[in-house]
């Protein structure tokens, strides 16, 4: 059997795996997937920049409890801030 036949036979596993590819082709092709890729991945990179910006913030300011702001209004009536409630 010569190259010739093996290329063209259909009984192989690989049909394309002599094909010849032109460089305009894998140019083109590796563009497209490049492009696909990049819509793919950077939603996803904003939508996780944009998490961690909002956990930084939260981390740093948090948002008093319940109990902290009992606290801290036990304190200022300690300080004579605001008048006790009268019981």
């Amino acid at each position: 059997m010569n190259h010739h036949s093996l290329v063209h036979s259909r009984d192989e596993e690989t049909p394309w795996k002599d094909h010849h590819v032109s460089r305009l082709d894998e140019s083109i092709t590796t563009i497209i997937m490049t492009i696909v890729i990049v819509l793919f991945v950077t939603p996803v990179v904003f939508y996780c920049m944009i998490r961690t910006v909002q956990y930084c913030k939260n981390r740093r300011s948090p948002v008093p409890d319940e109990e902290e702001e009992l606290e801290m209004r036990d304190r200022h009536d300690l300080a004579g801030v605001r008048a006790p409630a009268s019981s």
